[in-house]
């Protein structure tokens, strides 16, 4: 085993780890949004209406990213997560289509 794969095995999420990402993702978000449903009166009474701007708005949409971290961070500790991140900056394409498409 070549020591670049076997550095990408120590890092690995097991697959068990899916189950604790549904229940964090799915939890976080649809507890939110059906604490609204259900308790609409009493949730906008403390927090407010809920808008595209509010942020438990926020909180409900990336809370598959928020459950990604935990999960990345708690298999791989603080080099897991930095090799997460790290994915997240790979050049799949020559620079200028970049500059493209932000035009």
């Amino acid at each position: 085993m070549s020591p670049t794969i076997a550095a990408r095995e120590v890092y690995r999420v097991p697959f068990r780890s899916f189950i604790p990402f549904l229940l964090i993702s799915f939890g976080l978000a649809w507890g939110i949004l059906g604490l609204y449903i259900f308790l609409s009166e009493r949730m906008e009474a403390v927090f407010g209406q809920l808008t595209g701007n509010h942020p438990l708005f926020f909180l409900a949409v990336y809370a598959p990213a928020i459950a990604a971290f935990a999960i990345v961070t708690s298999s791989g500790g603080l080099a897991g997560l930095r090799g997460f991140l790290e994915r997240a900056l790979l050049w799949r394409c020559n620079a200028a289509w970049y500059a493209f498409q932000w035009q």
